[in-house]
């Protein structure tokens, strides 16, 4: 659990958020809760804790948040207090449950090869079948132009990574198709021979009125070992650049 005043500051940090970020309360109240986000999800975060305040219904919202260590866990942040009075927010932080299962329409996995501009050079043909782009439509695109936005920066942050040799577990993304619809894919990335290969499954995720709010923070604790977070002590700090 966490808390923010009416200008985004931390006003309270429980035992639990230290166990998933290695921040102590004291390390964190007093600053901004924007400064643990990653810079593609400032204004999302921004919105959500706004409209919440004006009594918007908001759903839960599932982002990514920066550890001690640098690395990013993600997180779900779910509104349960509102003080309309000081403008203080009250959130439930639990760690995203990686509920989705992988579906299995496909033999293969989609594969993707990247060049050194991230621009697809390999398009295999269950990626074409997945999609319904053919090689000769995605070939020379940069791929990131195929992830939506905000989560684009993070698929490029994965790839900046891979290049540097370092691993992560598959995350979740959302892809979009020809007919302009979105599909979720466990992507992951490594560089192999020069290039950065990038394969992915169909997944379907398990509804979310599947769990009670209390039975979500229970799985979640007891599920620390999922926790989406780059495996690199050597890849804490990035300075991405788009073309």
């Amino acid at each position: 659990m966490l808390a923010v005043n009416a200008d985004g500051y931390l006003t309270e940090w429980n035992t639990q958020l230290k166990e998933i970020t290695a921040f102590s309360r004291e390390e964190v109240v007093g600053r901004q809760l924007l400064d643990f986000m990653t810079d593609e999800f400032l204004q999302l975060v921004a919105d959500f804790l706004q409209n919440s305040r004006e009594g918007v219904a908001s759903r839960s919202l599932q982002i990514p948040f920066f550890s001690k260590a640098g690395e990013e866990v993600n997180i779900v942040l779910s509104v349960i207090r509102n003080n309309t009075t000081s403008g203080e927010l009250t959130l439930e932080v639990a760690l995203a449950e990686i509920e989705a299962t992988v579906s299995e329409p496909l033999r293969s996995p989609v594969r993707v090869a990247l060049d050194e501009d991230d621009c697809v050079t390999e398009w295999n043909e269950e990626a074409a079948e997945l999609t319904l782009f053919l090689p000769e439509e995605v070939v020379g695109m940069k791929f990131l132009a195929l992830i939506t936005k905000p989560l684009d920066q993070s698929v490029a942050r994965m790839i900046v990574k891979a290049r540097r040799g370092c691993l992560a577990q598959p995350q979740r993304f959302s892809f979009f198709t020809k007919a302009a619809e979105e599909l979720d894919l466990l992507l992951s990335a490594e560089l192999l021979s020069g290039r950065v290969i990038i394969e992915g499954r169909l997944v379907e995720a398990v509804p979310d009125q599947t769990y009670t709010a209390e039975e979500k923070t229970h799985r979640s604790t007891l599920e620390k070992d999922s926790m989406n977070v780059w495996n690199c002590d050597t890849c804490d700090s990035l300075e991405l650049s788009r073309n």
